[in-house]
């Protein structure tokens, strides 16, 4: 990291604790605390606030492949994604209702030009374009009125999806109208 030329500031919500420094070129990004931890000649963990950074914090990559780390006091940890951080921080609040997400569908791409806020149909539509994504089913006015049905019935989205031969996860959109092309439709069964 070229700390001369690169983006730092504290992480929000948390005082001048941590913070992040960032860097496009190579891509790069660092979390520092500025706890001083000890232990005092009572056995006892103590924690004094310094003005110079005193531990680098591990950045890890989720099980979804997303980059994060964890923040706050033992027992109370906020599990925190880097892109999102990143965005707050350096372009300033996420707009309620929407996500961070990479043009580029790339989760450990998390430069600054790469990252912007959108809906999940926006997330849906970059990774149908990406290639990351496939399209869902094709359903028909038909099949789409026997899933209405199906759940009327008490089915679940594993069933109904298990029965037309999709992902439950699909169906489930389908239902919560985030696939707009079906969103008309249920919409009128109901």
């Amino acid at each position: 990291m070229d700390y001369e030329n690169c983006q730092s500031a504290w992480i929000p919500g948390f005082g001048k604790r941590y913070a992040i420094y960032y860097q496009d070129e190579p891509l790069d990004a660092e979390v520092w605390s500025f706890w001083e931890r000890s232990v005092n000649d009572k056995g006892q963990f103590t924690s004094v606030l310094r003005d110079t950074p005193q531990s680098q914090i591990s950045i890890q990559v989720n099980p979804r492949g997303y980059p994060f780390f964890f923040l706050g006091p033992a027992g109370q940890q906020e599990d925190i994604r880097l892109h999102r951080l990143l965005y707050r921080v350096f372009k300033g609040p996420i707009p309620k209702g929407l996500h961070v997400l990479h043009r580029d569908d790339n989760k450990l791409n998390y430069r600054l030009d790469n990252l912007y806020a959108g809906t999940d149909e926006d997330n849906y539509r970059d990774a149908c374009r990406n290639g990351t994504h496939s399209r869902p089913p094709r359903w028909n006015r038909g099949q789409v009125r026997l899933m209405v049905t199906l759940r009327k019935c008490g089915w679940s989205n594993a069933r109904i999806g298990r029965l037309l031969g999709s992902n439950p996860v699909t169906v489930g959109r389908v239902f919560l109208g985030k696939l707009v092309s079906y969103a008309r439709w249920i919409k009128q069964m109901r």
